[in-house]
């Protein structure tokens, strides 16, 4: 449950065999950097992965930023307000000292409804979510964003090429290979065989499929709000 909330926004299946799961700051640039990587992650695999974004808001503006991505949500404007914020990052938040009345003009740009939106932004639900997160981040220990979790499992010292590269061997390790795209991947009636493919996974990743990455990737490193 800390990783995932019901209320978390996320895209592709509840129930797919992989979530990746993101902490991200919308005024952070590191976020904005792995964003098309993000998105290239569901264009490639838009029914085997499931995204899942959680708020952890460690620069000046952030907060802000959070309710108008949330009002956008109540709007069903998430994902353009969400992709003109990371995709404008330097217009308002690129010099460290966020001007957030040029986000609100980014977001109205993209679709949102601003005198609605100045009004639900207020909304305890958001308020709420806030909250939530901030403590979910806090249990976890986050210390930089973005932060991955991949199947639960926290990513470290990646890159957006070791990124890929490990949601690609999640995928290729949750659904058979010569199954009909789609078709999850079931165990077989001989344990035996399923190990014995399980083995020739490892060996396949450890042969061509491990991350090429070699140094680590540019991330802010915020201390956690106390």
């Amino acid at each position: 449950a800390l990783l995932v909330r019901d209320y978390s926004p996320s895209f592709g299946p509840a129930d797919a065999p992989v979530t990746l799961v993101e902490f991200f700051d919308p005024s952070c640039e590191a976020c904005r950097a792995y964003h098309p990587v993000v998105q290239e992650i569901r264009r490639q695999f838009p029914t085997q992965v499931r995204v899942v974004l959680r708020y952890t808001v460690f620069h000046e503006g952030s907060d802000e930023a959070v309710r108008i991505l949330e009002a956008a949500r109540m709007q069903d404007k998430f994902e353009p307000v969400l992709d003109a914020l990371l995709e404008q990052h330097p217009g308002w938040a690129g010099d460290g000292s966020p001007e957030m009345d040029v986000a609100w003009g980014i977001a109205g740009a993209a679709g949102l409804d601003l005198e609605k939106a100045e009004t639900d932004q207020f909304f305890p639900g958001i308020t709420g979510i806030l909250n939530q997160d901030a403590a979910d981040v806090e249990a976890l220990a986050i210390r930089q964003t973005p932060t991955f979790f991949l199947n639960g499992k926290r990513l470290e010292n990646f890159s957006a090429d070791s990124l890929m590269a490990d949601v690609r061997f999640a995928v290729e390790n949750s659904w058979r290979p010569s199954g009909p795209v789609g078709e999850s991947r079931k165990q077989s009636q001989c344990p035996f065989a399923d190990m014995v493919l399980d083995a020739f996974g490892i060996a396949f990743r450890r042969l061509g499929v491990k991350p090429e990455a070699k140094q680590e990737p540019q991330h802010d490193l915020v201390p956690v709000p106390t």
